[in-house]
């Protein structure tokens, strides 16, 4: 099939917003340069030093807390190399620099762990949970006696090769799950290999496990970024103009009960762009015998929205006048309706329903690249291909190792010109804060929701949930 070029265009990388109304295309280079967001009530010495505990063995606390307090305190050089855009030095940590705030970490809670997190070479289930559960008493400690922000879980390598090839995948939102109901405050799972570059060649029993490492400068930046928003600071967001409405942007996708008996819909909210994320779990989906796909009663999608709402309500004491729901699903008529309904009832003007899904379809460019991240090219009235990953300008290549797939995007209801919606989604693949490299594929609002899906399957029903995504990514 020829493509009729007439019908492709490039939409601009979109700026984001950091400290003092510093923009930028680039999320290092906007912190570097700027710094974070400013909390608006208080100075860097009145929020003082960020509080940050490490628990596991004697060991892995020794060595990831030396790795932290080195990168927090020396920063790390770039990786040598001609993409000086791609591969930037992380500045390190306090009031003049990098996240403009001291970064904390306290490790004496080691030795309790030392004595009980032990696996044997093929643990079941049962002895899995057992020793999550001897990781949450350890958290649980270090939140009550110490006041965390964040509690960093850095695991020995013989641990996390204990662990099956059957639990290894759902093991992330175990520990998740189980320490939600048992710690106030979010998980960061600290890998060996991030701090320790050698493990990687000493875990020769999982090799499925060991990727290609980053340099130590890119780690220390996606490591530090992520503590920062899990300890409550909002690294950046997507500008606002004056005349824009208010908005909240809605991610929302299925996962299967742990039991895999019955099918729910989770939802991720990011209010107004800053990446302030709530957290809601749906009804019981409807799954056909005839069509596998997933959806919702009218009256459970009609909850969902409504519940997403009152969450907003509570934060800003009033509605948005825009809400844009984004689904990696069609949207099926009782989907349709509860919604409208929904923002019927609570006073929404404009409701968007975007379907993000995925397709076979591929364009090719003129050389050794693939198209240009922002690439659009429109199929039909309704259904654009775009282009989220693909050759970044301002890195001056194509950043990923594997052939980028574009998004199939179609605008099921929309109250903007379909640019401004495109724009929009790829400025909401650069909320993701455990990656500072901006070319992610999914907006965080999908992305945020199918992390949320990721625990939630392993909370009991009625099991209290948090409502903050921070303790879910």
């Amino acid at each position: 099939m020829e493509t009729d070029l007439t019908r492709v265009a490039v939409l601009d990388e979109p700026e984001l917003e950091f400290g003092q109304g510093g923009r930028h295309v680039d999320l290092r280079t906007g912190l570097t340069l700027h710094g974070p967001l400013a909390d608006p009530n208080a100075t860097a010495e009145e929020l003082g030093p960020l509080r940050i505990s490490v628990i596991g063995t004697g060991q892995t606390i020794a060595d990831a807390t030396t790795w932290l307090q080195k990168m927090a305190r020396d920063g790390a050089p770039a990786k040598p190399s001609r993409l000086s855009n791609l591969f930037m030095p992380f500045p390190g940590t306090g009031r003049d620099s990098g996240f403009r705030r001291e970064f904390q970490f306290d490790g004496a809670m080691g030795e309790i762990m030392q004595r009980n997190l032990l696996l044997p070479e093929k643990a079941t289930r049962e002895q899995l949970l057992s020793t999550i559960d001897e990781i949450g008493a350890v958290a649980q400690q270090v939140c009550d006696r110490r006041r965390a922000e964040v509690v960093v879980v850095a695991l020995p390598a013989e641990y996390l090769n204990a662990i099956s090839d059957e639990h290894h995948p759902r093991f992330r939102g175990i520990v998740k799950a189980r320490l939600m109901t048992v710690c106030r405050a979010p998980i960061q799972l600290l890998l060996p290999t991030t701090y320790n570059a050698g493990r990687a060649a000493k875990q020769k029993k999982r090799p499925h496990l060991i990727k290609q490492l980053q340099d130590e400068a890119t780690r220390a930046w996606n490591i530090f970024t992520a503590l920062y928003y899990k300890a409550g600071g909002t690294p950046w967001r997507v500008p606002r103009r004056t005349s824009d409405y208010t908005s909240c942007a809605i991610g929302i996708s299925f996962f299967e009960s742990e039991d895999g008996s019955a099918m729910h819909s989770s939802m991720a909210q990011i209010f107004d762009e800053r990446g302030v994320g709530s957290v809601v779990r749906g009804a019981e989906a409807v799954v056909e015998k005839s069509d596998r796909r997933p959806y919702l009663r009218a009256e459970d999608a009609h909850s969902l929205l409504e519940d997403a709402l009152k969450s907003y309500l509570r934060m800003h004491r009033t509605m948005p006048a825009r809400v844009t729901i984004h689904k990696s699903s069609e949207f099926r008529p009782s989907e349709i309706e509860g919604f409208r309904q929904a923002a019927l009832d609570n006073r929404v003007q404009m409701l968007e329903m975007i379907w993000i899904g995925n397709t076979g379809i591929r364009l090719f460019r003129e050389g050794k690249y693939p198209p240009l991240r922002g690439t659009v090219w429109r199929l039909d009235d309704d259904r654009l291909l775009f282009y989220t990953r693909g050759s970044v300008q301002f890195f001056q290549t194509y950043p990923g190792m594997y052939v980028p797939n574009p998004l199939l995007v179609r605008i099921q209801q929309a109250e903007r010109p379909d640019d401004e919606i495109l724009r929009e989604i790829l400025a909401l693949t650069k909320m993701n804060w455990n990656n500072t490299q901006f070319d992610n594929r999914s907006p965080i609002t999908l992305k945020a929701s199918r992390s949320v899906g990721d625990v939630l399957k392993h909370l009991p029903p009625g099991a209290p949930v948090a409502h903050e995504y921070r303790y879910y990514m």
